[in-house]
């Protein structure tokens, strides 16, 4: 981020791996030194981008990492921020998903999964709902402006909020 800064940039890209900073990249084609590859460290990294001034932050990645931003869990590595599949239903919930449907998602085995049985159910809305609530918990850590990209290794970004 000191590069970013050091060369007059005032927007950053924080990606979870390569191949969400990559998707996000395609589409903004913002100076190679903009690409922070921030890994697990959520939290650390959006209030890290709120120090160094940035006017707005994209943020990028997959689905299980988007998941986990939605519901607060700052460090996103499964040792220190596993994803709990009841933890995770229960939000889907909360954003309109009916009981039954909730009941279902706490047999998935994976966050993907979870993407998948929305999917097929046409719940585009939902997964925008996730998409939405990490935006403001980033919003809230960093004190700037983001935009979430919801990656997938098959079509790219599939959402931006």
């Amino acid at each position: 981020m000191k590069v970013a800064r050091a060369v007059g940039l005032d927007q950053v890209i924080l990606s979870t791996g390569r191949t969400s900073e990559a998707a996000v990249q395609k589409l903004l084609l913002l100076p190679e030194e903009a690409q922070v590859m921030m890994g697990d460290y959520l939290e650390y990294a959006l209030k890290a981008a709120g120090k160094h001034g940035f006017s707005r932050i994209h943020l990028a990645g997959m689905w299980a990492k988007t998941l986990k931003c939605a519901l607060c869990i700052p460090h996103t590595h499964v040792r220190n921020g596993a994803l709990e599949m009841d933890q995770a239903a229960r939000l889907l919930g909360e954003l309109g998903l009916d009981q039954d449907s909730v009941t279902r998602m706490t047999t998935a085995n994976t966050a993907r999964e979870i993407l998948q049985r929305l999917q097929k159910k046409g719940r585009e809305d939902l997964v925008r709902a996730v998409c939405n609530k990490a935006q403001q918990y980033a919003d809230e850590c960093s004190g700037l402006p983001v935009i979430v990209y919801l990656v997938t290794s098959e079509a790219g970004v599939i959402v931006q909020v």
